[in-house]
C-alpha cells in the first residue's frame, strides 16, 4: 500500500524493511514491550506463524469500525492509531490513543464485536 508524506523516511524505510523481510517477534526492536516477552520460545514460534504482517494503513485509513464483527486483534508495529466513539452530539469522542507495542481491539474479545472506530493517524 502506497505511504503518504506524513512520516519521517526512517518509519517509511523501516516499514519497507519489516514488509519485505517478514521481521519475527523476537527481532522487533519493541519485543520486551510486547505480549511475546512472557511466552517460551517454542510458543513463541507457534504465535509467529499465525501473525498475519504486511498490513499497512494510510492515514484517516480505518482499522475497524464500531459494531463490526470481532476477527482480529492488532499490535502497532510503526505509526499510530486512535480510537473514537460517537458521542450524542454526532462529534466524535477519542478514547485512546495507540502507539508501537501497543495492542488495539482487546475490549472486543468479549462482546466479539469492536466496541470503537480505529483510525490511522499516520502512516502506520
Amino acid at each position: 500500500m502506497a505511504q503518504s508524506n506524513n512520516v519521517t523516511p526512517l518509519f517509511n524505510d523501516l516499514a519497507k524493511i519489516q514488509r519485505d523481510h517478514n521481521i519475527a517477534c523476537q527481532d522487533c526492536s519493541l519485543y520486551r514491550l510486547c505480549l511475546p516477552l512472557g511466552l517460551h520460545s517454542d510458543d513463541l514460534a507457534q504465535l509467529d506463524q499465525i501473525i498475519k504482517r504486511s498490513q499497512s494503513y494510510k492515514r484517516r485509513q480505518s482499522l475497524f469500525t464500531v459494531d463490526n464483527k470481532f476477527t482480529s486483534l492488532y499490535v502497532v508495529r510503526s505509526g499510530s492509531f486512535k480510537t473514537m466513539i460517537s458521542a450524542s452530539n454526532g462529534r466524535d469522542q477519542v478514547t485512546g490513543f495507540y502507539f508501537p507495542g501497543e495492542f488495539i481491539g482487546l475490549d472486543a474479545i468479549h462482546q466479539q464485536t469492536y466496541q470503537s472506530n480505529a483510525k490511522a493517524l499516520e502512516s502506520s
